[in-house]
């Protein structure tokens, strides 16, 4: 049961596939009604999934206490899921919603827990359980006065129904794992379904064992024509004994490290995918070549990713020790992912020879799960006839622009291209925060490559970088640096970079920071280093973009791994202020300009490239060590996001890359109910001025 909030498209249709063939092949059973009853929140992409894979019907449990209330009101426990693009409902699905909290058989006989509970016959020596301590087993005695409280909680639950067939679940979370359990529930239950039947004067009922297929049939001949729907179930919220609500929206957050490290292994395995695809073509028939074995490391990786897809995986919200399972498990579907790239590129590259001694090697890579992966620096030999290979492979299926940074121990580089062609290069130190000194470390004989690729559509390409010399037309440029709190030494004494030429004290003026390129102009805080203003070259129009970072602290006991809780009156300052001023490193070239600002708990990169057609790069980095706060990065526009339509601000959020909803912010729900997933994009809109706000987002957050 995948999570739909924090996945991809390509995450959800992986797990689903691998699944699926799993059951074909061990089971032999291709499923056609789905059961999603603990998926925190409920989004378009999974029903949509569901249809395209032959399943008419689908379960659905957790939703915001809001629709519980308005679908029982209106009797709409059972409806037609409706993709907002279908005009002509090709792709709709039939739903129904288990009508309260949660999936358990204490509370989804009906609405009175205290009776749902007697009516669970699990009892098993060495047990002590609410089943336990609360059901009988089933007597000539009591068995009248058991099916009429019932039969109560059944016809309650019809109450709200659109028709007069009932769905019960009978079970719960790690149970019917004993064989004890099957005969008491099957004994017990039969004993009630033979005595409601053989009554009808007096409970006017039947009831029988069945599926949920068997319940949908039921429906269908009953009601044919259900209400329909369309959008989505998010957030997720319910109310319990507190009596206040609970907004399960602390999750799209939770655990970076992990939801980084999804995203990573999710672009490795694609790209695996399609080398594989690409390198079987090489392979000649009856070869026994490694590409057969590459096979079943290809379905572990999937099978490995695929499990984190799980609601407790990605959310991070499983205990620690499940939590790092699941995190060896998909470092191994990563480091597999990028084994089988390696191998099929040099597959591809030998033309399938078996006797080339081609190796391929990645220039990022994880020592082990918990840390973040290195950079490999490749050795710049001074002979000019040697030179160091870098293949690009572009997965994706239409011509890009990319922007390729590497590790290198020579300035004195050139770049060729894929035709042979020189191109333009830059070269900018190599820089580190010290959060000990408080200033940036800048490495004395390792430098950092750049330089524009263009890549076709699911190609390989190959640049070299060749050793160059002092006078080279197309020599790589040196970068243009500029500087506040650079050290050089472990003393904390700034020194000059033998490299480079720049001026420790600059930034040191109330004048705002410039970054360009041939399109743009940004204006950066002097203080801070943050966005400040856009202005457009070409029009000549200055836009309002100011970026600031902040944390609220999180209320103990209703905020944590599923929720988010906040206690706006304590806020906790993340990054630099007046008082406290970042460290600041501004580099400028013919490939990339960027401004780096470094301060103990956060590092922000604003970076413009020289190609035209490109927006503004963030990238963020936090490190809150044993601080507790919900970080944010509040980006104040111009825009005038207010709707017409309610007369409240809205935006638009993607849904697993697959689709958008609208958003419409509610004051009555505070700061955590008006957080909402998002995969890879989101946008405002002002409809006056007929202009967007759009950004894109490389992880998965809300």
């Amino acid at each position: 049961m995948a999570d739909e909030a924090t996945g991809s498209l390509y995450s959800l249709t992986n797990q689903l596939i691998e699944g699926r063939q799993w059951l074909h092949g061990h089971v032999g059973i291709v499923p056609n009604v789905s059961w999603v009853i603990d998926a925190f929140g409920h989004g378009p992409t999974m029903p949509y999934l569901f249809k395209i894979s032959g399943m008419d019907n689908t379960v659905i449990q957790r939703l915001h206490y809001s629709w519980k209330k308005y679908l029982a009101q209106n009797k709409f426990s059972d409806f037609t899921w409706v993709q907002r693009w279908d005009s002509g409902k090709q792709f709709a699905i039939n739903v129904h919603n288990n009508p309260f909290d949660m999936y358990d058989s204490r509370t989804s006989c009906g609405p009175d827990t205290e009776i749902c509970v007697k009516y669970y016959f699990r009892t098993i020596r060495g047990e002590y359980t609410d089943y336990c301590l609360n059901s009988k087993p089933i007597t000539d005695e009591n068995i009248a006065s058991s099916a009429t409280e019932l039969v109560g909680q059944f016809q309650r639950s019809a109450s709200i129904s659109g028709s007069n067939v009932v769905l019960v679940p009978l079970g719960d979370d790690f149970v019917f794992d004993r064989e004890e359990e099957w005969d008491q529930q099957y004994g017990n239950y039969t004993l009630l379904m033979n005595y409601i039947n053989a009554n009808p004067a007096i409970f006017n009922m039947e009831i029988s064992f069945g599926t949920v297929s068997s319940y949908f049939n039921a429906i269908q001949d009953k009601n044919p024509k259900l209400p329909t729907f369309s959008g989505d179930f998010f957030p997720y919220s319910d109310v319990f004994t507190s009596g206040e609500p609970a907004h399960w929206t602390g999750f799209y957050g939770t655990r970076p490290y992990w939801k980084k490290l999804y995203k990573e292994a999710e672009n490795y395995l694609r790209s695996a995918e399609i080398l594989y695809a690409y390198g079987r073509n090489f392979q000649k028939n009856g070869q026994n070549h490694l590409m057969d074995a590459h096979y079943k490391s290809l379905v572990s990786a999937r099978r490995s990713f695929g499990l984190f897809a799980h609601h407790d995986g990605t959310t991070g919200t499983s205990t620690a020790r499940v939590m790092e399972d699941f995190g060896h498990k998909l470092l191994h579907s990563h480091i597999v992912s990028q084994k089988i790239q390696e191998d099929c590129l040099s597959h591809i590259l030998s033309q399938g020879t078996t006797t080339s001694s081609l190796v391929v090697e990645r220039d990022e890579q994880y020592s082990s799960f918990g840390v973040l992966p290195t950079k490999l620096t490749r050795r710049i030999d001074s002979n000019v006839f040697l030179s160091q290979k870098v293949l690009l492979f572009n997965s994706i299926a239409f011509r890009r622009i990319q922007l390729v940074t590497m590790q290198v121990t020579s300035r004195l580089v050139r770049v060729v291209d894929n035709y042979g062609r020189a191109i333009v290069s830059q070269i900018n130190p190599v820089a580190e925060y010290n959060s000990r000194l408080n200033g940036i470390s800048l490495h004395p004989s390792i430098y950092e490559l750049n330089f524009l690729a263009k890549l076709e559509p699911l190609t390989v390409h190959i640049y070299e970088i060749k050793p160059s010399f002092w006078g080279d037309p197309f020599l790589s440029n040196l970068a243009t640096v500029q500087c506040r709190g650079c050290i050089l030494d472990l003393n904390g004494r700034f020194k000059m970079h033998p490299a480079f030429e720049f001026r420790s004290g600059y930034f040191s003026s109330d004048e705002n920071i410039i970054l360009e390129n041939s399109e743009q102009v940004l204006e950066l805080d002097w203080v801070t280093g943050y966005l400040k203003r856009v202005i457009d070259k070409v029009t000549g129009s200055s836009k309002l973009v100011t970026i600031s970072f902040g944390g609220y602290a999180s209320i103990s006991q209703s905020s944590g791994a599923y929720l988010m809780k906040l206690d706006r009156t304590r806020t906790i300052e993340i990054g630099s202020s007046p008082t406290n001023p970042a460290s600041l490193l501004s580099i400028s070239g013919p490939v990339t300009s960027y401004l780096t600002s470094c301060s103990k708990l956060l590092s922000v990169t604003t970076r413009l490239l020289a190609h035209p057609g490109y927006g503004i790069h963030l990238e963020n980095v936090v490190d809150l060590g044993t601080i507790p706060a919900e970080v944010f990065m509040r980006i104040n526009t111009e825009i005038d996001s207010v709707s017409e339509r309610t007369g409240r601000p809205e935006m638009f959020t993607d849904q697993n890359g697959y689709t958008f909803e609208r958003r419409d912010y509610i004051p009555e729900n505070g700061y955590e109910g008006n957080v909402f997933p998002v995969t890879s994009m989101a946008y405002i809109h002002d409809l006056r001025k007929r202009k967007d706000f759009q950004f894109l987002l490389t992880g998965h957050m809300g």
